[in-house]
């Protein structure tokens, strides 16, 4: 009977899962019936699933005792006779004609997930409860029908308990992190360093190439005697341009106040103008001031006593053109003077000479020591010059008026009030001294004006009461 079972699957197919052998059912006497509850149960066909860790495994369904049944006759087997579907054979009823047995318990859902310490791979399938293929299922692939050669590949523990899966590599490793390459961060920094320097040295040569070129080109040749202006102002000595003037400066020992020859530098940053020669001279001629003169007839005159001011950065001389001044016959005459500097710079003013017999011989000058006028600064001197004829008697009278001062800064805020020979409220001709620092105006005076200075009415004619007004104030009068 065996030998049959084992030629009933002509064409075993190694792939499919195998079936432990069915041991053949041997004769059973025909006395007696056999009890439901010694007939064991039939082995489960479905696969064996591991539990879930860490779950125990689910026990196996309890076997419920069958209902007592009536002894019946044990048939005896009839020959397998041959599988009709594609050489398989059916499977083969071993329980006795009306035995109940327990129904296996319903299909489990297949579990891939690995048993404790067994991983499995997804193709692994166990059965939960570890019971036995059921009795009377398809024979497993390979096995040749009953009792057919086991499966290589099988655990023998699958024969009624759980299988050991073989071990497998954990499918799901955690990925290490990824370590940074220091070579890679390496080498961007030297590419970063490098593109920085050569912006660097692109800006640094196109701002080079692209600067303006640097002009140095000297104004300075000839200094008038006397002028003042800025030593240090590169401005003045040259023309410059490229560069900012605030980054030149002058290297001199030009004196403007002493004629002569002299020589400059200007320095700007790495150009230099080198030893520029300049000289000082005195091209501008004299600037005279004469004032008209009074004479008794046959009286001797001088060309100074025409000249009231000159100025000139150097000294000068004064001539008449004429060669001889008469004063024989009264009446008024132009004199023409000339004047000339050490430069040879000339000016040529003529002047008036008026010849009278009320002419003054000489001068009565007179000092004011009390005064009203003030002026912020300054000192101020009033005196008064009077003209005194041969009969002792005043012919014209003038009041000069000189302020001094003593920081040259007030004086030139001074200066800059002169309006129309106007100073201070006094109008009359102006003069300047700017060695000294003073300003002096003349006024011509009428008799009226002194009889309101003095509040004298009729204001005196001899010269002697002329002089005892002063004294009598205080004052003091001399001859000029």
């Amino acid at each position: 009977m065996n030998n049959e079972n084992q030629n009933l699957n002509p064409n075993p197919n190694p792939n499919m899962n195998p079936v432990p052998p069915v041991n053949p059912v041997p004769e059973v006497p025909q006395p007696g019936p056999v009890p439901a509850s010694e007939i064991p149960a039939p082995p489960s066909t479905e696969p064996v699933s591991p539990p879930t860790p860490p779950t125990p495994p689910s026990p196996a369904p309890e076997v419920m005792p069958a209902p007592p049944v009536a002894p019946q006759p044990v048939p005896q087997p009839e020959p397998i006779p041959a599988p009709p579907n594609n050489g398989n054979p059916s499977p083969v009823n071993l329980q006795p004609e009306g035995t109940v047995v327990q129904a296996p318990p319903p299909p489990q859902p297949e579990v891939t997930e690995p048993l404790m310490g067994s991983p499995l791979n997804s193709q692994t399938v166990l059965n939960p409860g570890g019971a036995m293929p059921q009795v009377g299922a398809p024979p497993m692939p390979g096995n040749d029908g009953m009792g057919g050669a086991m499966n290589p590949n099988m655990n023998p523990s699958m024969m009624g308990g759980i299988p050991t899966p073989p071990v497998m590599p954990n499918e799901n490793p955690k990925e290490e992190k990824k370590k940074p390459n220091k070579t890679l961060l390496i080498v961007l920094v030297i590419v970063l360093i490098a593109a920085v320097g050569f912006g660097v040295w692109y800006f640094l040569s196109t701002s080079k190439s692209k600067a303006p070129k640097v002009s140095i080109t000297p104004l300075l040749t000839n200094v008038e005697l006397g002028e003042e202006f800025d030593l240090e102002d590169p401005e003045i000595f040259a023309k410059i341009s490229g560069i900012n003037v605030s980054n030149c400066s002058v290297e001199t020992d030009l004196d403007p106040t002493t004629a002569g020859n002299y020589q400059y530098s200007v320095i700007c940053g790495k150009n230099t103008l080198d030893n520029q020669q300049v000289t000082v001279t005195d091209t501008t001629p004299p600037v005279v001031t004469l004032r008209d003169v009074l004479v008794m007839p046959n009286a001797n005159v001088e060309v100074e006593d025409f000249i009231e001011n000159v100025e000139d950065a150097s000294d000068y001389s004064a001539i008449f053109e004429e060669e001889e001044i008469d004063t024989s016959k009264e009446g008024k005459y132009k004199v023409t003077i000339i004047v000339t500097d050490d430069f040879e710079n000339e000016t040529r003013v003529e002047g008036n000479l008026e010849v009278s017999e009320d002419a003054p011989d000489h001068y009565l000058a007179c000092e004011e020591t009390n005064s009203n006028i003030t002026y912020e600064n300054a000192n101020i001197n009033i005196s008064y010059r009077y003209g005194i004829n041969i009969y002792g008697e005043y012919v014209s009278a003038k009041k000069i008026i000189t302020y001094s001062f003593s920081e040259e800064e007030d004086y030139l805020a001074a200066i800059e009030t002169i309006e129309d020979d106007t100073f201070n409220g006094d109008t009359g001709n102006i003069w300047t001294d700017e060695d000294e620092y003073t300003i002096e105006i003349t006024i011509d005076l009428e008799t009226a004006d002194l009889e309101s200075t003095y509040n004298i009415s009729p204001f005196p004619i001899p010269e002697y009461e002329i002089e005892e007004i002063y004294t009598n104030n205080g004052d003091s009068c001399y001859i000029d």
